[in-house]
């Protein structure tokens, strides 16, 4: 049986591991909102690595990986594997979201045709208040047609409902990946939907679903208050209530998505074990497996 009272415990039973993981999603974060944009080129991929450890450390967490099953997260070694594994969950998540991305783009297709030609004429130069008007009220005709409407509608619809079902397969994809140290194996659609369709899994998306509305609404209870005292922070000493919003803001967004993915993982690699019976390669043939792809 699924010990999800566990799970919650897990991220808070050892503060220097969790903090680690908080401050390096705090970082990853920091790096991915630098106004300048030529800079931000650089530094959006750092953050992107940087994030990309922490998610690995979480996935480890889950006791498929090459740490046993615990009710402690494992230690901060081997980071060039977190970061591997956390590269590799990115992939499989966007490969999964490709069908949803897609006929969001063809839903909207009329209006960013529209969009780009009037970008590439501001490029170069060539967009005026003529270009600007007929680019409006061609933007203007395309929303207010029916058929456009109609289908772009039932396209969106479509997508919606595929996003939705490609983030609840996605973490079954990503552990089955884990489990078996390989990365076809995330699209192995027979195991996957096996896992997905049972009864464990789909009550462990549930709770996480549940738990994730109760941390956004505590999130916001608790922003209302800190937001008064930061407010009248920065009216005494602008630039430290600043600062200091800045930070709490990073840290606690850092913090929630940490938590939230090691609680995550932790559930899931219990469901995945359960439905296994506990079988599978051992931890040392996963850890070979996962070395030998870095």
């Amino acid at each position: 049986m699924v010990d999800y009272e566990a799970a919650l415990r897990k991220p808070i039973k050892d503060f220097g591991k969790f903090g680690i993981g908080v401050i390096l999603f705090m970082i990853g974060s920091a790096l991915t909102r630098i106004p300048n944009i030529i800079v931000e080129l650089i530094t959006i991929w750092i953050g992107f690595v940087i994030t990309w450890i922490a998610s690995g450390f979480a996935m480890e967490c889950s006791g498929l990986g090459k740490n046993k099953p615990g009710d402690e997260m494992p230690e901060w070694n081997d980071w060039w594997n977190l970061f591997v594994k956390g590269f590799l969950a990115a992939v499989i998540a966007f490969i999964y979201a490709i069908p949803a991305l897609a006929l969001f783009v063809i839903a909207l297709l009329p209006l960013i045709r529209t969009l780009v030609s009037y970008f590439i004429s501001l490029m170069s130069g060539m967009a005026g208040a003529t270009n600007q008007d007929a680019v409006i009220e061609q933007l203007t005709t395309t929303l207010s047609s029916g058929q456009f409407l109609m289908t772009a509608g039932i396209l969106i619809l479509v997508a919606v409902v595929l996003m939705l079902l490609a983030a609840y397969l996605i973490p079954a994809a990503i552990l089955n990946c884990v489990k078996n140290g390989k990365f076809g194996k995330a699209f192995s659609f027979g195991e996957i939907f096996r896992k997905a369709l049972t009864r464990k899994y789909f009550m462990a998306a549930l709770v996480l679903a549940a738990m994730n509305i109760c941390l956004a609404i505590g999130f916001v209870i608790v922003s209302i208050p800190v937001g008064i005292v930061f407010g009248i922070l920065s009216l005494l000493v602008p630039i430290l209530g600043s600062i200091t919003s800045y930070l709490w803001g990073l840290m606690v967004s850092a913090a929630y998505c940490f938590y939230f993915l090691v609680v995550s993982y932790t559930i899931y690699g219990q469901v995945f074990m359960e439905l296994d019976g506990n079988a599978g390669v051992t931890a040392e043939a996963k850890a070979q497996a996962w070395k030998g792809k870095a």
